[in-house]
C-alpha cells in the first residue's frame, strides 16, 4: 500500500513540475474543445485547446503503463483492448469534471487520472 502511494505522490509531482499547471477547469474547457472539434471534422472548436486535452489524455494514458502495476488493485485503469480512443477520454473526462465540480481546482493530470480510473476500474 506504501508503494502504491508512493508512486501516486510521485506522479502528482511529476505532473505539477511540466510547466505551469492547469487545473480542473481548464481541462474541462480544453476536452470540451477537443470534442467539438473532432464532432465537427475540425471546421469548430479552438484546436489548441483540443491538442491540450488530447495532451493529457496521451500523458496519463502512457504514465498508467509504467504507474499501474505497483498501485494497489482498486487505484489501477484497466483498458479494454483496443484501449479507447481519445474522444471517448474526452468525454469521459467532461463528464467526470461536470459531476464533481468541488474538485475543479485540482490539477488537470491527476483530474484526467481519476476519471479515467473510474471509467475503467480494474476487476478482482
Amino acid at each position: 500500500m506504501k508503494t502504491g502511494i508512493a508512486v501516486v505522490v510521485a506522479l502528482a509531482g511529476m505532473l505539477a513540475s511540466v510547466g505551469t499547471m492547469a487545473d480542473g477547469n481548464q481541462l474541462l474547457s480544453d476536452c470540451q474543445s477537443a470534442i467539438q472539434l473532432i464532432e465537427n471534422n475540425g471546421k469548430e472548436g479552438n484546436a489548441f485547446r483540443a491538442g491540450t486535452c488530447i495532451g493529457v489524455i496521451t500523458g496519463v494514458t502512457s504514465l498508467r503503463g509504467i504507474t499501474n502495476p505497483a498501485l494497489p488493485k482498486q487505484a489501477q485503469t484497466c483498458f479494454p483492448t483496443p484501449a479507447p480512443p481519445n474522444i471517448q477520454a474526452a468525454r469521459i473526462a467532461v463528464k467526470y469534471l461536470q459531476e464533481n465540480p468541488e474538485k475543479l481546482n485540482l490539477d488537470d493530470g491527476i483530474l484526467m487520472l481519476f476519471a479515467l480510473q473510474r471509467a475503467f476500474p480494474c476487476k478482482g
